[in-house]
């Protein structure tokens, strides 16, 4: 990524919201989260995209279709004419671990945001279905033992 770049994040829950703020770290110019709604960058587009919307993608009938996000973004002969690469799977977390607290701890980054609620694990069922339906502003809970 460089300075100048345009990056479109889809997808604003945990996942992308964080896609979005390590895309400022790494000295995006702009970056789009794009949910719900449509969005655009008054014309010139974006360099670079990441899908955090994550396998809950519903259709109006309420079925899960992982494959519904992908299906209508991307264009595979686009990926090969334009030379683009396209990864999938799992984060590695583990390899990342100790280069995020050292961005936490310089103050470089703050994923703290993130976390709309501290709750106590007796509510963490609730906490979970609050999150997991949507309910505006849950966003993450952060689960506190004897809170």
């Amino acid at each position: 990524m460089q300075e100048c770049d345009r990056v479109a994040v889809f997808g604003a829950g945990p996942v992308g919201l964080l896609a979005a703020h390590s895309a400022r770290i790494r000295g995006a110019r702009e970056v789009f989260v794009v949910d719900q709604h449509p969005d655009a960058t008054s014309g010139p587009g974006v360099d670079s995209g990441v899908e955090a919307v994550g396998w809950q993608a519903h259709d109006p009938t309420g079925e899960e279709h992982p494959e519904l996000v992908l299906d209508n973004l991307v264009q595979v002969g686009t990926i090969f004419t334009k030379g683009q690469r396209m990864g999938t799977g799992q984060a590695p977390v583990k390899r990342y671990n100790r280069q995020l607290r050292d961005l936490i701890i310089a103050g470089r980054a703050a994923p703290g945001f993130l976390v709309s609620h501290e709750i106590g694990l007796d509510a963490a069922a609730d906490g979970y279905e609050r999150f997991d339906s949507r309910e505006d502003g849950w966003t993450k809970a952060l689960l506190k033992p004897g809170a």
